[in-house]
């Protein structure tokens, strides 16, 4: 998206850019106390409560979201350029996870199935900021938000683009 939305400048403007970009969530995400666990392109994961306890992490996140669809809105650098993001909370597995040869910081877990199916959800409604059933308990009573879906979203092994159970199709 970040490609495709400024594909009209030149690759060292692209970088410059896409480096400011990720400055700004680095800022956002420490003064939120989150953990950026991720990047790819513009697409960033951001954890809260995972390295540190943070005990209003919902609220953090969703202030995280807003304050970066904000500022990207407000940055003439960014040229109007529109983002997106999806909050969902709930129990994970986070920390160093991986093999003896290549360790991650990640977080597993239907919650992370859940974040990376509403980001599509997300572009589909197109909607600027997403947030599950779970998260929105926590924070209406700080947030104003309105229903735009009521969606079941079933994260199996399929539709998360791992293998079949033994012995399943294979789509």
């Amino acid at each position: 998206d970040f490609d495709r939305a400024l594909g009209h400048l030149c690759a060292a403007e692209l970088i410059g850019l896409h480096e400011k970009y990720l400055v700004l969530v680095q800022e956002v995400t420490k003064a939120t106390r989150g953990v950026l666990n991720a990047v790819t392109g513009d697409r960033v994961v951001v954890s809260w409560n995972a390295a540190t306890a943070v005990g209003n992490h919902s609220e953090q996140a969703c202030n995280a979201a807003l304050t970066l669809r904000d500022t990207v809105a407000r940055n003439k650098d960014f040229l109007g350029r529109k983002l997106r993001s999806s909050v969902a909370t709930g129990e994970a597995h986070v920390g160093n996870i991986g093999s003896k040869t290549r360790l991650g910081f990640a977080v597993l877990g239907p919650v992370a199935a859940l974040a990376e199916a509403q980001c599509s959800l997300n572009a589909h409604l197109k909607t600027e900021v997403l947030v599950c059933k779970t998260t929105w308990n926590d924070v209406q009573q700080m947030f104003i938000g309105q229903l735009v879906a009521v969606v079941e979203i079933t994260a199996g092994p399929a539709r998360s683009g791992g293998l079949p159970p033994r012995g399943g199709p294979l789509l």
